[in-house]
């Protein structure tokens, strides 16, 4: 049996200061670092209250640090560990776990230099902390605790079914209720595609054509951006790059389609596994860095 505390603040942070400095770590607010604990406190026991303002970046480097517990537990080990270290056994579990659906990936050709078409993955997303914020914020937040490179659908299950669903003695039933409840029960929050192996000075080229329009862009590593796409739209994305990219597979060249979201499509070239500063201030800026273009006309 796995278990983790996916509190927004466990238990052990309301009177353990190392524990509630974990949860700091995630966080970009500048302030006193005792004011920062006493707030994190504030939010274990008052979870509803400060959805606005500083309150609501504080949340966020909470819902953060609640993800990389859960991962942890169900990967068996660090929760930034390399995906190919891990074992085929913890792969399942984890896959198991995340509420993943598909295989994915799928090799469109036997060689790894070449073209490949890649499957998103579905990652359903459940829980109250994920209403107190906005989807930009949401996704990003899966981004930051969940490190793989690939294409991923990000769903929210905005009614809490997938408890009920959990009760299901059957794997088959549990996928069939799931596959019925796809399109009705579940918010689309984004697509996202997470692209592995980029190297500093060598950019892959990204190319979308949907409905919407098309667009031709370089992906440069330790990037992160949000792009235009509706719910409901579907996009052709395609990669192509000088060095073979981890994404699902590895390959020079790859395609997939993937549906538009609440908060579009984000693309994020950062690395994998993910490494924050362990220098506050720069650690901050780092953590601004990536949620300051999210956060824009939210007014966190």
């Amino acid at each position: 049996m796995l278990r983790a505390d996916a509190a927004l603040v466990p238990s052990q942070a309301m009177t353990d200061d190392d524990e509630a400095d974990t949860i700091l770590r995630w966080c970009a607010l500048d302030a006193e670092h005792f004011v920062l604990r006493d707030r994190i406190r504030n939010l274990g026991l008052a979870p509803w209250r400060e959805a606005a303002g500083d309150g609501a970046r504080l949340r966020l480097a909470a819902l953060r640090a609640s993800l990389v517990r859960l991962s942890s537990a169900w990967t068996g080990g660090h929760p930034e560990a390399p995906r190919e270290r891990r074992t085929a056994a913890t792969r399942r579990r984890f896959s198991s776990g995340m509420g993943l659906s598909g295989s994915g990936a799928r090799i469109g050709r036997s060689s790894a230099t070449r073209g490949a078409t890649a499957v998103p993955d579905l990652v359903v997303a459940s829980g109250g902390a994920f209403a107190a914020v906005p989807a930009p914020i949401a996704a990003l937040a899966l981004l930051d605790a969940l490190r793989r490179p690939g294409a991923r659908t990000l769903l929210w299950d905005h009614a809490r079914l997938l408890g009920p669903m959990g009760t299901l003695g059957e794997e088959s039933d549990r996928r069939r209720l799931m596959a019925d409840l796809l399109d009705d029960a579940f918010v689309p929050l984004a697509s996202a595609l997470v692209a592995g192996g980029l190297h500093h000075g060598r950019p892959a080229t990204l190319r979308v054509t949907s409905p919407v329009g098309s667009s031709e862009s370089s992906l440069a590593a330790g990037s992160l951006r949000t792009m235009d796409l509706p719910p409901g739209v579907t996009a052709r994305v395609e990669i192509e790059a000088r060095d073979p990219v981890m994404v699902g597979v590895r390959a020079r060249h790859v395609a997939m389609d993937l549906t538009g979201g609440l908060a579009g499509m984000l693309v994020d070239g950062r690395e994998t596994p993910l490494r924050l500063h362990e220098r506050a201030d720069r650690r901050r800026a780092q953590l601004d860095g990536w949620e300051r273009g999210l956060w824009a006309g939210l007014e966190p």
